[in-house]
């Protein structure tokens, strides 16, 4: 047989819309999996939405099991797009919906589990990613809810100690906003001001960083951006070197910045699917901080 004709795959379609939304629901979700994974984020945001309408279906029905872990699956499903699209605010609405429907707080029912974690830490991202600063206090509870389903050495704590640093940078670049804004600060009332020896917030966002590849690859937090990766390239560090690298070269040190972009580069290089936009945008990012370093 030959390939499909266009009326073919329209009436395949058409037939899919009759399935049993169950079916139906599994099958957008992988299709959403997929697209994420290649980086289509208009697609998979479409098929999040698909996921969610179909979701709300399937809630309605008698027989589903596991209805609230199904909706919020589907809320946190589209957080994790909004969020990659840069829209904050959806990110985070989608993200406390989801919360909402698994966090023995509000539910009364269940125990923690990584799916909490994972919908915590999405809460978290989207704040960060709208500078609010109370983010924190979702990082701190994530950080206290997977040591206690997984332990403090868990590769799991990845994500979070990465989040750390995410909020450090936030903090430091609300202080440099601050310094270049002010003409002449107020030693009375110095919103600046530290103790003696105190690391300023870039340099805590980097030792957070530091204890983030250390999950993953074992060992202390020395060797995280001197030396090379080895054996050690996880996709999972793509991100993480690259906002190393970026706090790097706010703090003055391009040099550094770029040893650390290739790391970034390496490990997205490494995925089992390569987001080849990511990637992409990390390599201008490394030119970029290469040009920097030179002419500096």
């Amino acid at each position: 047989m030959g390939d499909k004709t266009f009326a073919d795959k329209e009436l395949a379609g058409e037939m899919g819309s009759f399935k049993e939304p169950g079916v139906r629901l599994k099958q957008v979700e992988g299709e959403g999996a997929s697209s994420f994974a290649d980086g289509d984020l208009e697609k998979a945001l479409f098929l999040g939405m698909q996921q969610l309408a179909l979701a709300k279906l399937c809630y309605e029905e008698p027989n589903t099991k596991d209805k609230e872990v199904m909706m919020a699956q589907a809320h946190y499903n589209l957080s994790v797009i909004y969020y990659e699209m840069g829209l904050g605010d959806q990110s985070l609405y989608h993200a406390q919906k989801a919360l909402e429907r698994v966090d023995p707080r509000k539910t009364g029912e269940g125990e923690n589990n990584n799916f909490t974690v994972s919908c915590m830490m999405a809460i978290a991202r989207a704040m960060i990613q709208r500078s609010d600063p109370k983010c924190v206090n979702f990082l701190q509870r994530a950080l206290v809810v997977n040591h206690e389903l997984n332990g403090p050495d868990h590769d799991s704590n990845f994500r979070i100690h990465e989040g750390f640093g995410d909020f450090y940078v936030l903090l430091g670049d609300s202080r440099a906003l601050y310094k270049a804004t002010t003409a002449k600060k107020d030693t009375s009332v110095d919103v600046n001001a530290k103790k003696k020896q105190e690391p300023d917030d870039y340099e805590k966002a980097m030792d957070e960083y530091a204890t983030a590849y250390s999950k993953i690859a074992g060992g202390g937090k020395a060797t995280a951006f001197y030396g090379g990766l080895g054996s050690t390239k996880d996709a999972r560090m793509g991100d993480m070197f690259g906002h190393a690298a970026k706090t790097r070269s706010k703090m003055g040190n391009d040099n550094e910045a770029a040893v650390i972009y290739e790391k970034a580069v390496a490990c997205l290089e490494s995925a089992s699917k390569p987001n080849k936009a990511k990637i992409a945008q990390m390599c201008y990012e490394l030119g970029a901080t290469y040009h920097k370093a030179k002419v500096s």
